[in-house]
């Protein structure tokens, strides 16, 4: 599934949501924002419950959900192969004790 966004290139609401692109854009950012900061920058106590699961959200091909990791990425213009590489590299440094070099910004 293709996922095309009414109004991406303008500033007019869905007719059918009432949303600004530039709110689903916002939205989309969170919640890729918030699986990687689950994954390197855990802040909660039970985080390995949070990392597992955001791990399956990046590493699942989930082409009907709207919210899915490929469909965010997608409607980001992120490569989300590239993402997904570039996690399993800094997962992979942190399985040989090393530390990830994944840095968050206040923003």
């Amino acid at each position: 599934m293709n996922c095309t966004w009414f109004g991406s290139d303008s500033n007019r609401s869905d007719p059918d949501t009432g949303i600004l692109p530039g709110a689903i854009r916002a939205l989309f950012v969170a919640i890729l924002t918030r699986a990687l900061k689950d994954i390197f920058k855990p802040t909660y106590g039970d985080h390995e419950i949070y990392k597992s699961q955001a791990l399956h959200w990046i590493t699942t091909d989930d082409f009907e959900s709207v919210t899915s990791f490929i469909n965010i990425c997608n409607h980001l213009d992120i490569d989300g192969a590239s993402l997904r590489h570039i996690v399993d590299i800094e997962m992979s440094r942190i399985d040989r004790g090393l530390p990830h070099r994944i840095k968050f910004t206040n923003t």
